[in-house]
């Protein structure tokens, strides 16, 4: 039986100006801790539920302000932050956490979620 995942912590993202011409958008974003760079995955909306990321954009820096350029259509789209160490990847209905990408655990990661004991 597949079981869901759902994240800790949601990195807060505002896109402050967005220019449907060319696709520009500034945005801002709460810098993940520790996290020195970011960029921002994105893929079309019609893939929201498999994940289906089709592009990134980055570098972003470490400020937590940006300029991204997007293709058009209807997106959907996620700003992750790297330290070179794995963090919080989510747990599942039993409060366990989902399996690592092969990356190093980050020892001050948390993956607490208030549902879970």
């Amino acid at each position: 039986m597949a079981d869901s995942y759902r994240l800790g912590a949601v990195i807060n993202l505002n896109v402050a100006l967005y220019d449907g011409g060319t696709g520009v958008a500034d945005i801002t974003f709460d810098p993940a801790p520790g996290s020195t760079d970011h960029a921002l995955y994105y893929g079309p909306l019609s893939a929201v539920s498999t994940y289906g990321y089709t592009g990134t954009e980055g570098p972003l820096g470490a400020s937590g302000s940006s300029s991204v350029s997007l293709p058009g259509g209807s997106l959907f789209w996620v700003v992750v932050g790297y330290n070179g160490l794995d963090g919080c990847n989510g747990v599942d209905s039993a409060c366990m956490e989902r399996p690592g990408f092969g990356a190093p655990q980050d020892p001050n990661r948390s993956c607490s979620v208030p549902w879970c004991p």
